[in-house]
Parts: structure tokens; C-alpha cells; sequence
């Protein structure tokens, strides 16, 4: 009779079945056993049914595999699973390895679904293109040479998996992406609980929820996923001997675990969208200081690796993640050209009771973007050290920043000497920095053409005694070429050495009585141009600023430091307004200026000491209109304008306002070089209000004007 089946309850019963029953099927009375569970009646979905395999009409289904292919007796029994197959048909059970049955599934029927099960598994593999795990959990039971997954073929898609490190270390990561695997599709999934405390060769020096290739692993989507307690051990009394680079953990790594010397184009793209990273950590000593944590830190959020004979550059994005607690940065890009192309958007970051403040949280490559970065840290001792590490040289993109806690904001530290260029940093704001706002630093000395600041807001931490909030350039006196609009920029000195310098709406602010300046910076809050020689061309332009000093300790002047110094050839200064409070001392000038070509208008002077103009060094062929000292201080007061080089010559004076009440001159030159002066309106009491007699000065007749 057709379509006729044995029906048994459970896979031992089915496995053991009658001779009687055996003939039944060979001979054609039943078609087949529908089996009701695997160790019980109901324990699977629903029932299957196997069917009898003819040995002389069907095909060979091959060995038993403890659910498709089934020997009972003489006979084989075969169920063909379409589409996803429920793990409890291949007999699974807590608390037991399931490795053999995940790789015998996947080989097979490439589907496997989970049931929203925890899986013992280790060195599961991928065999067939189009392969899909889903809803349940894989739980690492394997050791140091062992991972859950690895991942061979394209078309590969994990859905609501998690994977647990059930607190143990694997060989590299959790997962493994391989070479050339195409259209990779992870979407909601966890990779938590890896603890590493081994180390000492490449696989054990790594630990990472889940590492890609970075050669061929094209178009691949992570999409909202969670990597989350992740941690390596580089202290003492767990893992040894701390080292340098023994500490490599994270949420994802771009690596395949070679060291490649051709260089190819074959490079993974593809996207990492709105995932969350938290407590990715490296377990330290405590009380270390920084050059000793931050070389033993190496936790990273998303790792990219790449050398000069490898891979450099990825088009991939990263977008919409949230980072909490990871030891070193959010994401780190290798340096200096090895690794650009990256974009990124919309990335927020988190730091909560650290064992050490994160090293940076974006460490940045050339050709790359980043638009839209908070950094949050609950207090001033969680600050990021390094906020934005840029070790590209060229084509940066930086928008929308904002950070509450940091020591240093954006370093720019190329490893080599090309020149660092085309650089654009819009909309960026630190409520708090300590120790900088921008430097360049790292090992080399390069020019610089094109960086550009633009409505960028740095307020420095309370009371910062010796730092800087911006160096740029070098003593070289390299190209600096950078500019600055619409920027306000507190707390300590802005030192651009060198040349092409633009500065287009700048507000400085100085309000702290503990601040004694910082010597490496220049001295000066403000110092542009040339570090040393005004024989050469410095090409900058100064408009549209203001400076105020509320407040510095008298320690700053006692080296004859100004708050304004400019040094070179070709100067334009327009619209620059300088406030100095009167209980700042007037022992020294508050404004230098030397060079050549030099032009200066409209300048609005608040304070009580000088403009000194060729007196460090000379000027010539300049000019100088609408200088305004406005201050009614009582104070005792110095000469507005000083001018005392011999080699001065060619400088003309129109339009110099100085509503101070005094007893002293307004204006002092050297004897024997040429200026010429139209137009002083002073109320000076002083009968010589131009001292030097050797000078054909042109003085307004309007001898005095009284200003209310």
C-alpha cells in the first residue's frame, strides 16, 4: 500500500528496528519511518520521515551522520532536509560537543538553525557557498589552538548567534573570516566572554571576538551586533612578564595572521553599522605611567592591520557604533598610508571607571573621513590621553567632534617626512583639554600645506600651569601652512612656526593665575611665522581676533615674553583687538612685531604696557593705521608704540589714538631710522609725545584731544 510509513517515537527506537519491519520496507509495504522526536516523543519541531534507500535503484547517501542518514539494521534510512535544519534532528544535547554534527550539517545542507539553543562547539567550519546559522548560542569548549567558527566560502550569513567565549582563549578570535569570502552577512550577534591570558607567538598574542581578512572579503555587512566582555591579561601576576604587544584584544581585527610582502589591490570592503563595543579591556599592573601603559595597552574596539607590502586601502565604513570602556581606542587604523580609505560617521564613545584613560579614541590613517565623534568620560581621571591620532600625512577629513575630557586633543604625528597636507578639522569641540588642544608630534619633521581648522571650540581643564594649546610647524621653519576661522581656542599657548599661516576669526581667552606659559611652545600666547629669522618670507594673515589675558602668573613675564609675537617677511594684520587686565604686570611689552612687509589695521589695544614694532629684531617697509589704545587704566603706563632697532627704515604711522592719561611720550623711536607719523591723537601730558629728535614727524595739529 502507497504512502504508507512505521511510525517511531524516538531515534533508539527507530535504529532498532524489527527484521520483520526491515522486510516491510525493502519489499515495499512501507515507504518509509516517520520519526516523532530524537530522544523523546516531541522533542524536535515536528516529526520527518526517512525514507528506505533501494541499494540497487537509489543513490548511496553515504555513511550514517546521526540525522540524515540513518542505519538501522541491513538497511539505510535517509531524511533530506530543505532549507534550515533544526539542530535537535541531529541529536542535541546540553552541555555536550556538537562540533561533529555542525560541520557534518553545514557540509551537507549549508543552513543550521540553532533553536535558540546553547551549543558546545569548537572548529566549526564553512564548506559551501550560501551557508546561514541563526537564533541560538555557540559556546567555545576548545582551547588555545581552537576557535568556534571559520568561515571559507562567500555568501555567508550569521543571524541572531551569539557567540560566547565561555571565558576562555582562542587561537586569534572567536571567528574567522578567510581570503576571498564575498558578501559576508553577520547581523545581530554577540561575541562575548574571551579571556586571554596566554601569550608569546602570533595566535596567542591575539585574542578578538571576530577577525576578517583584510584581502578579498568584499562587500560584507556587520550590522548591529555586540562585542562585549573581551579581555587579555599583560600583567604580572596572571600572564607573566608584561610585554609590548602581547596585549592585542578587541571586538574586530582586520587580519588574516600573515605578514605580507606583495602588495595587492585585493582588498575586504564593506560596512560596520550600529554595533556596540564594551569593557574591551587589557588587564594591567596598576600605578604604571603613561609611556609604560599605553605600550602595554592594545585593546581596541576595530583593529585594522595593514603594511607597506600588503593591503592600503579599504573602502569601508563604519557607522552609528557605540563604544564603552575599551582600554586603547575605539577604532585604531595602522599609520602613515598603510591603511586609508576608511570612513566614519556618528561614533559615540563612553569611558567609566577605567584602570588607565584610553591612549585615543580614533586613531586615523590618510584618505579618510570621519564625520561625527562624542567622547564622553564620567570624570576628568577617565579622560582619553590621545583624542584624535592622525598618522596619515594627507587627505583628512574631520567634522563634528565634540569630547568633555581629554588630555590631548588631535595629535598629528606622521612616521615619515612626506609632507602633511590637505587636512580639514570643522565643528570641533573639547569642553576640557589638560595638556593640548592640537601639537604635531611623532618622530619626524614635516612641512605642512593645507590644514584647516574651522569653527573649532577648545576650553582648557581648571588651572593648567605649563601647556600649550596648539603647536604647529617646527623650528626649521618649514611651509606651517594652516588656517583658522571662526575658532575659539582658550587656556594656553598657540605657537605656528613657519610659513603660510591664515587666521580668520580667532578668540583667545586667558584666565588663570596658576598659568606660567610653556617655553617649548614659543613663549608667546600668540606667536606666528618664522621661530627665528625674519630674512624670509612667512606669508601670514592675522583678521577678525581677539585676545584676552584676565589672568597669568607673574612667573610668565619674568621672560620677557610678549602675548602677541609676529617674526617674518609679508605680515597682514586687520581687525585685532587685544586685551591685557591691568593687574598684569607692565614690566614687559604685551605685543612684537618684526619683519618686513608688514601691514597692520585697525588694532584695538586694551592694557597699559607697548607695542613694540622692530625692537627684538628690525622692520622695514611697513605700515601701520588705526592703532587705538583705549584703556583708562590709573595705573602707571608704558609708551604705546616703541620702536628701537637701527636697522629699522621705511615705516609709516597714520591714524594712532591713545586715550591714556599719562606723563610719557605716546610713541618712541630709535635715533637715526626713518618713520614717518600722520596723525597722533593723545592725551599725553608729556611735551614731547613723539620721543626722538632726530625724526621729521608730521604730527596732527590737533596737539591734544581730551576723550570722555
Amino acid at each position: 500500500m502507497a504512502n504508507q510509513f512505521l511510525i517511531k517515537e524516538t531515534m533508539t527506537v527507530m535504529r532498532g528496528l524489527m527484521p520483520a519491519e526491515i522486510t516491510a520496507l525493502e519489499n515495499g509495504t512501507y515507504d518509509g519511518v516517520q520519526l516523532l522526536g530524537y530522544y523523546q516523543k516531541g522533542d524536535t519541531p515536528a516529526p520527518i520521515i526517512y525514507y528506505y534507500v533501494d541499494p540497487l535503484t537509489d543513490p548511496d547517501p553515504g555513511p550514517e551522520d546521526g540525522g540524515s542518514v540513518i542505519v538501522t539494521g541491513s538497511i539505510k534510512l535517509v531524511h533530506k532536509f530543505k532549507g534550515f535544519v533544526d539542530i535537535s534532528y541531529y541529536g542535541h544535547q546540553a552541555n555536550t560537543d556538537f562540533s561533529p554534527a555542525l560541520n557534518i550539517i553545514l557540509k551537507k545542507f549549508g543552513q543550521v538553525d540553532l533553536g535558540r539553543r546553547e551549543v558546545f562547539c569548537k572548529n566549526i567550519q564553512t564548506v559551501i557557498d550560501g551557508s546561514k546559522i541563526k537564533n541560538g548560542t555557540l559556546k567555545f569548549n576548545g582551547g588555545i589552538d581552537n576557535r568556534i567558527l571559520t568561515v571559507n566560502n562567500s555568501n555567508i550569513e550569521v543571524t541572531d548567534i551569539v557567540f560566547d567565549g565561555n571565558n576562555k582563549q582562542p587561537s586569534f578570535s572567536l571567528v574567522f573570516v578567510a581570503d576571498n569570502c564575498e558578501n559576508l552577512v553577520i547581523n545581530k550577534t554577540e561575541f562575548k566572554n574571551l579571556t586571554a591570558t596566554v601569550s608569546g607567538g602570533n595566535p596567542s598574542n591575539n585574542a578578538y571576538g571576530l577577525m576578517l581578512s583584510p584581502y578579498g572579503v568584499r562587500n560584507f555587512t556587520i550590522h548591529n551586533c555586540v562585542f562585549k566582555d573581551i579581555r587579555k591579561y599583560n600583567n604580572t601576576a596572571v600572564s607573566g612578564t608584561p610585554t609590548v604587544g602581547q596585549g592585542f584584544t578587541g571586538g574586530i581585527f582586520l587580519y588574516n595572521g600573515s605578514e605580507p610582502t606583495t602588495p595587492t589591490s585585493n582588498s575586504s570592503n564593506g560596512v560596520i553599522r550600529e554595533c556596540i563595543f564594551e569593557n574591551i579591556v587589557n588587564i594591567l599592573d596598576d600605578d604604571l605611567d603613561f609611556n609604560t601603559y599605553s605600550g602595554y595597552l592594545d585593546a581596541d574596539g576595530i583593529r585594522f592591520y595593514s603594511v607597506a607590502g600588503g593591503v592600503n586601502y579599504f573602502d569601508i565604513t563604519i557607522s552609528d557604533c557605540i563604544f564603552r570602556n575599551i582600554s586603547k581606542r575605539a577604532v585604531k587604523l595602522s599609520g602613515s598610508g598603510f591603511c586609508r580609505g576608511i570612513k566614519i560617521y556618528n561614533l559615540t564613545v563612553y569611558a567609566d571607571a577605567m584602570q588607565y584613560p584610553m591612549v585615543s579614541a580614533i586613531k586615523l590613517d590618510a584618505d579618510t573621513i570621519l564625520d561625527g565623534l562624542k567622547f564622553y568620560a564620567s570624570t576628568l581621571a577617565d579622560r582619553c590621553s590621545i583624542f584624535l591620532q592622525m598618522q596619515g600625512n594627507y587627505n583628512l577629513q574631520v567634522r563634528n567632534v565634540y569630547a568633555n575630557y581629554v588630555d590631548g586633543a588631535i595629535q598629528i604625528a606622521p612616521v615619515n617626512t612626506e609632507s602633511i597636507r590637505d587636512l580639514k578639522f570643522e565643528n570641533i569641540t573639547i569642553e576640557s583639554y589638560s595638556n593640548y588642544f592640537i601639537t604635531q608630534g611623532g618622530p619626524t619633521v614635516a612641512s605642512q600645506k593645507r590644514i584647516n581648522f574651522n569653527n573649532c571650540v577648545a576650553l582648557p581643564a581648571k588651572d593648567l600651569v605649563d601647556k600649550y594649546a596648539v603647536r604647529l610647524g617646527s623650528s626649521a621653519d618649514l611651509t606651517c601652512g594652516v588656517s583658522f576661522k571662526n575658532c575659539r581656542i582658550d587656556g594656553a599657548n598657540i605657537a605656528l612656526s613657519g610659513t603660510d599661516i591664515s587666521i580668520d576669526g580667532l578668540d583667545i581667552t586667558i584666565d588663570n593665575i596658576n598659568y606660567i606659559g610653556n617655553t617649548t611652545a614659543g613663549g608667546s600666547i600668540l606667536s606666528t611665522g618664522l621661530s627665528s629669522s625674519v630674512n624670509n618670507y612667512a606669508n601670514v594673515s592675522i583678521v577678525n581676533t581677539n585676545i584676552n589675558i584676565l589672568n597669568v602668573n607673574a612667573a610668565f613675564l619674568t621672560s620677557n615674553r610678549s602675548f602677541l609675537l609676529t617674526r617674518g617677511k609679508g605680515y597682514a594684520i586687520r581687525n585685532l583687538r587685544l586685551k591685557v587686565s591691568d593687574n598684569i604686570a607692565t614690566n614687559v611689552s604685551h605685543l612684537d612685531i618684526m619683519g618686513e612687509n608688514v601691514a597692520v589695521d585697525n588694532f584695538l589695544y586694551d592694557g597699559t604696557s607697548s607695542l613694540r614694532i622692530g625692537v627684538q629684531d628690525y622692520i622695514k617697509s611697513s605700515c601701520f593705521t588705526n592703532l587705538i589704545r583705549t584703556t583708562r587704566s590709573k595705573m602707571v603706563p608704558k609708551t604705546f608704540v616703541v620702536c628701537g632697532n637701527t636697522s629699522n627704515a621705511n615705516v609709516s604711522f597714520a591714524n594712532i589714538y591713545d586715550m591714556l592719561v599719562m606723563d610719557s611720550p605716546v610713541m618712541s623711536f630709535n635715533s637715526g631710522t626713518k618713520y614717518i607719523v600722520n596723525g597722533l591723537s593723545h592725551n599725553s601730558s608729556n611735551s614731547a609725545p613723539i620721543l626722538d629728535s632726530s625724526l621729521t614727524v608730521p604730527v596732527s595739529k590737533n596737539a591734544v584731544i581730551k576723550f570722555n
